[in-house]
């Protein structure tokens, strides 16, 4: 059984599957190089095929992350009411919702939009619509290690639900209970990051980040803003005071100001104690909410595994108190944003009546497209650049990144998701005291207060970090030990934490070689490894954009496969 999984709104993205396997996945801001992009993912589709080797009439079914048919009553219900309060509310809302209105003809219309893609290869297909946070769960479960597990999605807003519990055994996921548009954590989250100058549902990374130079002197304000109800694990959002919609267009309630002792944030404006305070209280409001819902709609909470899916999982922090505070068995899908549910989708569409379904653990993100020999030399001939082919390039590149470099490292098939794991990466040395400053400011042209992660050899991990356990995909934050407060300054955060990808000669061959060389030469197994992009940019896809990255940044060597490249 061959499935096309869709994600057609934000980070959109198509994925195929086979009997249970992820033979692709792409987004598609990686092929039309807009960042977050929202639509039918077109170009995605067709690249899937290609990668996969297939035909579309191949293709047996086809499933989307999304139901346009369904929370239609909440979402009107939830505006009207809301518009006896602020009319301002209703007008954004409106605005809002003609997009959201533009999607679902896309889905509805799918199979007449694609035949215009697909042409001459074009026949309809069986079309199933998969609850959002359905797809979401399905990401996260059906690729786990685990044969049974508790499942949690959180994000802005599915259908109508925001946050929703589940549990997992062998192919199947039975739904326990859902949280409600308008109470959604995700949204939260967002409204704070726009209120303090960041970009919403694209920048709440920053906050994080920041978060960890603050203190939690706002715990008042979010206690306000969240009301918990233990008893029942559930809490509603305090929506007069701030809300999403609103925030979106720049607009804050007069009192929720006055609390904050704050003005809106100016875009590159100074960031003071107070931003940092409240992006801390922030912080420690989601962790304090996500553990309530956890203990209380999970009754072997902490004793079974935890799956995990949704945008508000790509937080690191979270996700290394999760694993460190409430369970050890703990797996987050690596694509845990809307980019996930094209594979979530299909996986879940896959394993109904297919008897060649098996569930995989997924253990590698790479399933974009490889590029050939040939494309990277005639990317290479196109511009003015110094090349040549390496007889060793983790010699040659381990020896660049000990000696102070910053390198761009292109390898193998592109990655699936918001972070670079050794495909698409740009690499430099962790031990640097000057090294995190360089990249922001030269490179990456980014906030000075923003930390970097780290690719490290999975059997050093465990001598570097607290409470350490296996982190494949970077999505959980570790505290280094005392012994190595001050060893690695350049990937080492305010707090003396680090978010951690862990590599093994299974996961990543040329990825492990290389820092096995790395150790050789410096005597540690670690580098400093960020997504190979500008500030603000998709991460690259192709040798051309490589270079044309190379060639606009101070990146001082770009790595192609075995093409050492530099400027002339």
């Amino acid at each position: 059984m061959i499935t096309l999984g869709l994600s057609i709104f934000a980070d959109s993205s198509a994925g195929i599957i086979k009997d249970g396997e992820i033979l692709c996945a792409v987004e598609e801001e990686r092929l039309n190089r807009i960042k977050h992009y929202e639509g039918l993912p077109r170009l995605s589709v067709l690249e899937c095929l290609n990668n996969a080797g297939l035909d579309y009439k191949e293709i047996d079914r086809i499933a989307i992350g999304w139901n346009p048919l369904k929370g239609w009553t909440r979402r009107i219900g939830v505006s009207l009411i809301s518009s006896f309060f602020d009319m301002q509310f209703l007008t954004h809302k409106l605005l809002r919702g003609d997009n959201y209105i533009k999607g679902c003809k896309n889905i509805l219309f799918l199979n007449k939009i694609l035949g215009q893609d697909i042409k001459s290869n074009f026949q309809k297909k069986k079309i199933k619509y998969v609850n959002h946070h359905l797809a979401h769960s399905a990401s996260a479960y059906l690729t786990s290690p685990f044969e049974s597990a508790n499942i949690i999605v959180a994000d802005g807003i599915g259908e109508s639900e925001t946050i929703s519990f589940f549990t997992g055994h062998e192919n199947r996921i039975n739904k326990i209970k859902s949280i409600k548009y308008p109470h959604s954590l995700g949204h939260l989250y967002a409204s704070i990051t726009g209120f303090l100058g960041f970009k919403m549902t694209s920048d709440e990374g920053k906050v994080m980040a920041l978060a960890s130079y603050g203190e939690d002197t706002y715990r008042d304000l979010f206690d306000d803003l969240v009301k918990t109800d233990y008893e029942n694990g559930t809490f509603r959002l305090n929506i007069k005071l701030l809300d999403y919609h609103l925030a979106r267009n720049g607009i804050f309630k007069d009192e929720f100001i006055k609390k904050t002792e704050l003005e809106q944030r100016k875009k590159d404006g100074e960031i003071n104690k107070k931003h940092k305070d409240l992006a801390c209280s922030l912080q420690r409001c989601i962790e304090r909410v996500i553990f309530l819902l956890l203990r209380k709609n999970f009754p072997d909470a902490g004793g079974k595994p935890l799956c995990a899916a949704g945008g508000l999982f790509l937080n690191s922090v979270l996700n290394g108190k999760i694993l460190t505070e409430f369970t050890d068995k703990y797996y987050v899908f690596p694509a845990a944003g809307d980019n996930g549910v094209s594979v979530g989708s299909a996986l879940y569409l896959n394993s109904f009546g297919n008897s060649n379904f098996k569930k995989q653990i997924l253990n590698d993100l790479s399933l974009g497209r490889l590029y050939s020999e040939e494309e990277i030399i005639k990317a290479l001939k196109s511009y003015p650049v110094k090349y040549n082919k390496s007889q060793n390039i983790f010699d040659d590149t381990a020896n660049l990144i000990v000696s102070g470099k910053v390198i761009g490292w292109f390898s193998g098939r592109m990655e699936f998701g918001p972070r670079a794991l050794g495909s698409r990466s740009i690499l430099a040395s962790a031990l640097s005291d000057k090294m995190k400053e360089k990249v922001n400011s030269k490179i990456k042209h980014r906030e000075e207060f923003r930390p970097f992660a780290c690719a490290v050899l999975r059997d050093e991990a465990d001598n570097y970090f607290e409470n350490f356990q296996d982190s494949v995909f970077m999505l959980k934050v570790f505290r280094f030990k005392k012994s190595f407060t001050n060893t690695f300054p350049a990937v080492s955060h305010v707090d003396n934490t680090c978010r951690i990808q862990t590599v093994t000669e299974t996961n990543n061959p040329r990825f492990y070689k290389l820092l096995l060389k790395i150790k050789e030469l410096s005597g540690y197994g670690i580098v400093l490894n960020t997504s190979l992009n500008d500030n603000g940019q998709p991460i690259v896809n192709t040798p051309i954009e490589a270079v044309e990255l190379l060639l606009k940044t101070d990146i001082e060597a770009m790595i192609l496969e075995n093409y050492m490249v530099t400027k002339l």
